[in-house]
């Protein structure tokens, strides 16, 4: 994706985990396995706050690849609908 960005509108219809709103689905670029990825159902709107990017920890500190990439993605300053 060199050279392409993403913008985010609200967030609410874009399923953080098995959309492929990064280079690929998140579960992919963790290697969730099968059986526990139909659990996984948030949204990308719960890891935005104020405008900003909120991501867990846990995830930015064990996954940087997935912190940088959310990073580059834009969050509109007038959220619409996704």
């Amino acid at each position: 994706m060199d050279n392409t960005s993403w913008q985010i509108g609200d967030g609410e219809n874009i399923n953080f985990w098995n959309d492929k709103w990064l280079t690929d689905s998140t579960i992919k670029l963790m290697s969730i396995p099968d059986h526990l990825q139909n659990s996984l159902s948030t949204s990308i709107k719960n890891f935005i706050h104020n405008g900003n990017w909120l991501i867990p920890s846990p995830l930015a500190n064990n996954y940087s690849a997935i912190a940088a990439q959310t990073k580059d993605t834009i969050i509109s300053l007038f959220p619409d609908k996704d």
